[in-house]
């Protein structure tokens, strides 16, 4: 009996001792993330089939006007639906994010390093790469502006008026000399509607001899004046000019290298204004004089 109880006793040591190894076996090949041997063996020889119970066909050709189609049965007007298509088109294009896959190996698993992006710089630079845009809430579309009406409006057909010449300072006048300031200040003009507005409001003169028989130079002209007050009056022009001109006469001024008429130089002096379209107004002022030697050549230098 006790030969017995001894092979018992070691038959049931023997089973202990493999049970602990097949235990051990099992935990340190889990510990190594490495498959059972018979994991294999119970994974599905199926294909995966995630289709609709019942479906025997595929997906078409998805249209996106249905959208707005869907848009408009709900109330909405087609100017509505077109503006919320066209901003869940852009959602659509948007890049989706991916998720990381599972690792069955054991692997720690892959986690990617936050860096820094910098932010990109707005360019003029059109671009057809859809961007991250939210999708455009309703909003009431744009109405049609009128373009500003052009600085020459096809209307303007009456010529701008002087109505007051200003005041001229000296008043017509002989200069001793041969240089001579005329100034001008509170000169009215006006242009009736439609008007195009004034260009410019200028004096100029002319050069005649004493007879005014030969003419020495053409019209010669000052710097525009300057608007001192008033202007555009609704479709209308209303304004005051102040302004100057320096009239000089020297040697070469005539085409004889020295004149020598029976009298003075005889100077002719207007008010002229221009609008946009051309026309043009002017007013004669008078007759200026200068002594006729102020074209003659500098006297020669006596040598010793």
């Amino acid at each position: 009996m006790k030969k017995r109880r001894w092979i018992f006793r070691a038959f049931g040591v023997f089973l202990a001792i493999v049970a602990v190894a097949v235990a051990a076996a099992i935990v340190l090949n889990s510990a190594a993330a490495q498959s059972l041997p018979f994991a294999m063996g119970l994974r599905s020889k199926l294909t995966a089939d995630y289709s609709q119970e019942g479906s025997q066909g595929i997906l078409g050709v998805f249209r996106l006007s249905i959208i707005g189609d869907a848009l408009r049965d709900l109330g909405l007007t087609p100017e509505e639906a077109d503006e919320q298509t066209a901003g869940i088109k852009i959602a659509l294009n948007d890049p989706v994010p991916t998720a990381t896959a599972l690792n069955f190996e054991g692997d720690d698993p892959y986690t990617p390093t936050p860096t820094s992006t910098p932010t990109p710089t707005v360019t003029n630079t059109p671009t057809n790469t859809p961007t991250n845009t939210p999708q455009p809430t309703k909003t009431p579309i744009p109405t049609s502006t009128k373009k500003p009406a052009t600085a020459t409006p096809a209307g303007d057909t009456i010529s701008p008026v002087i109505a007051d010449p200003g005041v001229i300072s000296p008043l017509p006048t002989g200069f001793a000399s041969c240089n001579a300031v005329l100034t001008v200040t509170n000169a009215r003009i006006t242009d009736a509607a439609l008007s195009s507005g004034i260009k410019y409001v200028k004096l100029k003169y002319k050069v005649w001899d004493n007879a005014e028989s030969k003419l020495y130079a053409g019209y010669i002209y000052s710097a525009p004046f300057s608007l001192s007050s008033g202007g555009p009056t609704g479709s209308g022009w209303d304004g005051c000019y102040d302004g100057s001109m320096t009239i000089t006469i020297s040697p070469g001024f005539s085409a004889q290298p020295d004149y020598i008429g029976p009298g003075p130089f005889k100077i002719k002096v207007w008010l002229i204004t221009e609008d946009n379209v051309g026309k043009t107004a002017s007013h004669f002022f008078g007759d200026y004089t200068m002594p006729q030697n102020c074209d003659d050549p500098p006297a020669p230098t006596p040598t010793p």
